[in-house]
């Protein structure tokens, strides 16, 4: 053979056409030649190109010097016996570890020849299997998605229907396969499908969305993405579809861009002052009624640092409410002022803070806190007019205390003073006169007269104490106390601090009213045969604390329905009016009436209006 060939031996006549034939062949082709009777004798005398690329550059080395590792295998043997036995043999497919040699996995077949040698025809199958494997992968990712994966040809006729077209359309593999797939889906009356071919055929690809009828008649929406197939030749020769069921999807995106317009349309409507902020304390939502309270239009307040927008919310100390709400929490707070500086308009609000989360803007959940939702409802005018109707209740009390005061002095100074001139007179007569039934007659009388002059006297304290304007809240107590428990029997006790001293008169004679109604409820209701009255006064804040040891109340019972007088609404508003609170706790251990009220002007506006 030529140098070429690697051969060592001569060739014979013609081999030079065979020699051609065998550098050509794709596969390799070597010939061994065993040199003893051992397998480990055989030296490589010829290897085609193919051959020499696969095994490598070993020409003239003994099968074990190039590779020593398969003594440990059966390959030397099988070529000795196919020498010996004169039979071809297809050996196992084995991998090379040579230095020289490439990788890969090689199936190989030993065939005998003359001068005690053999050939082997050498195939690398690595590449086939790999792709072999690769294929088998590709086609279970196929079959596992839950895509609907489709083949058509260019006449959009389905070559191949994955698992997941099966689930999402509920045809079969074989009820699928060689339909087509604009009537299988019922989408020829979509024009959009001859625009969607001619953009496909023009990019080698499209996606978008489209609306497919399944097998049980049902409509899915699917998010479908075509790609160009081609032959060979480069030649287009179908599609590969692959289609995302996003028929719940859209559901959900409706539902949830129903709800968002609702929510818009609500908070437009709204009457309440809405704006929103994200965690940057940036407006991103403003309202119609905030427009209208603050005089903000939703242009000018967008995008801006909600305390550049509205200072006083930082002035006032805000800034802690909103801290709140981006950390998930959600605060309320009543009678806040405000001042917008544009327009000069001040007032008060009630506030409420709310997080905003990234589940659909919900107040309260897992989501995570995304911003704040702020609601500002404007009380000014409401506050006027309670300031309006506390006042009012306010004159009426003092009208009503001073007709008690007026009645009350003038049946102290008139009509008593006519009761005991009338028993004076009486009794002068019954001196001058004789015994008998006249004189019984005048005694009679001027017992009526004087049992007349006391109930007029208790009628006078009860609707007006004089010490109460004498003495002042502490000695009118005291002296009403005494005679509360002469009167009915219960023992009453009265501790009084002794730094109270005078009261402004609404306030005495408020607290006064209190005991009075209270100690006659324990009276008519309590069945107790002792109470307690305890006045203290700690700098501008006074505390009256009434206390029996009766029933109790009757549940949801406010004695103002069976009680005259004031009753406890009349109490609870005498308390309002003068900015107190009253608290009633009441059990089958008795009652307790606490009261607390403290000695200052109310809140003013700034700028000094209240």
């Amino acid at each position: 053979m030529r140098a070429s060939s690697q051969a060592v031996s001569e060739p014979m006549l013609g081999v030079a056409v065979l020699e051609q034939i065998v550098q050509r062949l794709p596969i390799g082709i070597a010939i061994w030649r065993r040199e003893r009777d051992d397998a480990a004798s055989f030296r490589l005398v010829y290897a085609n190109p193919v051959a020499t690329t696969l095994v490598g550059p070993y020409l003239g080395k003994t099968l074990l010097e190039a590779f020593p590792y398969l003594a440990e295998t059966s390959i030397p043997a099988r070529m000795l016996k196919v020498v010996n036995e004169g039979r071809p043999q297809m050996l196992d497919e084995f991998g090379f570890q040579a230095e020289l040699a490439p990788c890969g996995l090689f199936a190989t077949h030993v065939f005998p020849l003359d001068d005690r040698c053999v050939g082997m025809a050498i195939e690398n199958v690595g590449a086939r299997r790999r792709a072999r494997e690769a294929a088998s992968r590709v086609s279970t990712v196929l079959e596992r998605s839950r895509e609907a994966i489709i083949a058509t040809d260019l006449a959009d006729n389905i070559t191949y229907w994955s698992q997941g077209a099966q689930k999402t359309y509920g045809w079969t593999r074989e009820e699928a396969l060689g339909r087509n797939a604009v009537t299988l889906f019922k989408i020829e009356s979509q024009p959009l499908v001859h625009d969607i071919l001619a953009t496909a055929l023009a990019n080698g690809y499209w996606e978008g969305e489209l609306r497919h009828t399944c097998k049980d008649g049902s409509q899915a929406v699917v998010f479908s993405r075509w790609i160009l197939q081609h032959d060979a030749d480069e030649k287009p020769s179908g599609w590969l579809k692959l289609n995302s069921d996003v028929t719940r999807q859209k559901e959900v995106e409706f539902a949830l861009s129903r709800e968002r317009e609702f929510s818009e349309r609500l908070i437009e409507s709204s009457l309440d002052g809405i704006f929103a902020f994200d965690r940057s304390f940036r407006c991103t939502v403003w309202n119609r009624a905030m427009q209208t309270l603050t005089g903000i239009a939703p242009e000018t307040a967008l995008d801006r640092d909600v305390f550049e927008v509205l200072p006083f919310l930082m002035e006032i100390g805000e800034q802690v409410y909103l801290a709140a709400a981006l950390e998930g929490r959600s605060v309320s707070n009543t009678d806040r002022p405000y001042w917008i500086a544009a327009t000069g308009r001040r007032g008060f609000y009630e506030g409420r803070y709310t997080p905003i989360r990234a589940d659909a803007g919900a107040a309260e959940g897992d989501g995570a806190v995304i911003g704040g939702l702020v609601m500002m409802r404007d009380v000014t005018e409401r506050r006027q007019s309670e300031e309006s109707l506390r006042q009012l209740s306010a004159r009426l009390l003092q009208i009503q205390d001073d007709e008690r005061r007026r009645i009350a002095r003038e049946l102290h100074d008139g009509t008593t003073q006519m009761l005991m001139g009338i028993k004076l007179n009486l009794s002068s007569l019954r001196r001058t006169m004789d015994p008998g039934k006249t004189a019984m007659l005048l005694t009679e009388t001027v017992g009526l007269a004087d049992r007349a002059a006391q109930e007029i006297r208790t009628t006078s304290y009860l609707l007006h104490p004089a010490e109460l304007d004498l003495v002042g809240l502490a000695g009118a107590l005291r002296s009403y106390v005494r005679g509360f428990s002469e009167r009915t029997g219960i023992a009453t006790e009265v501790a009084i601090c002794e730094d109270l001293g005078r009261l402004p008169q609404d306030v005495e004679t408020a607290l006064f009213r209190i005991v009075q109604e209270s100690l006659a409820n324990v009276h008519r209701h309590s069945q107790s045969s002792k109470a307690s009255v305890r006045l203290e006064r700690a700098g501008n804040l006074v505390k009256e604390e009434i206390q029996d040891f009766g029933c109790g109340m009757p549940s949801g019972a406010e004695w103002s329905d069976v009680s005259p007088g004031v009753g406890i609404a009349g109490m609870r508003a005498r308390v309002r009016q003068l900015g107190g609170e009253m608290q009633i706790d009441s059990s089958v251990s008795g009652t307790i009436v606490r009261v607390a009220v403290l000695l200052k002007p109310a809140i003013e506006l700034p700028g000094g209006k209240s």
